[in-house]
């Protein structure tokens, strides 16, 4: 961090962020076993027990839904969602907590009036839409929705940007606003001889 009166250098570490599913399933066959699937002049099934791989056919896989307690739960697929159903709302900051699957635009060419006094109550309140949505399968996904605005020869117009996410980030490095943290530094790595630096920029 530079201005021009200081200059602070605070050694950091940086890692990927982990992220968990918000729901989990898989595939099992009828005995149980986890099922792969491979091409071999065309789709096969394998259902895998104690390492050893055993054929199966299509209908015989069946789908269970993995719970964070372990539990498991046969389903069916979901059907594509012809609706967005919102649950609830968040503060627009909390949006930064998931993992972002696609962005998607969101209008209305009938009663965008309507929507707008949604959008500006959201905008007000510095919050967003929060519902689930599903293109059908075995996936789902948190839809989060809101406003973005912008202003072209005197008009106002806007948009609804949909968020859609499967899953959440779980940060580790979680560091006391006032207490230093105590570890041993690793010894710096030495650089060959000889070998020219990397030539790194910016794209901006």
């Amino acid at each position: 961090l530079e201005d021009e009166q200081n200059y602070i250098n605070i050694p950091c570490k940086m890692r990927r962020v982990k992220a968990r599913d918000m729901a989990k399933v898989e595939r099992r066959g009828p005995r149980g076993g986890r099922v792969e699937g491979h091409y071999e002049g065309g789709k096969k099934y394998y259902e895998v027990i104690d390492g050893v791989k055993h054929e199966i056919t299509e209908d015989q896989i069946r789908y269970v839904q993995i719970f964070p307690d372990g539990r498991e739960l046969e389903v069916n697929p979901l059907p594509r969602f012809n609706e967005i159903r919102v649950a609830k709302t968040i503060p627009r900051s909390r949006i930064e907590e998931f993992v972002i699957d696609g962005f998607y635009e969101l209008w209305s060419e009938t009663d965008n009036v309507a929507l707008w006094k949604i959008a500006e109550k959201l905008m007000l309140e510095d919050k967003a839409l929060v519902g689930l949505f599903s293109f059908g399968g075995f996936k789902a996904y948190t839809a989060i929705i809101y406003p973005v605005v912008k202003s072209l020869d005197g008009q106002k117009y806007y948009v609804m940007e949909v968020l859609l996410a499967s899953q959440k980030k779980e940060f580790r490095g979680w560091m006391p606003i006032d207490k230093p943290i105590k570890t041993k530094r690793p010894p710096k790595k030495k650089a060959k001889e000889g070998l020219p630096t990397f030539q790194a920029s910016l794209i901006a």
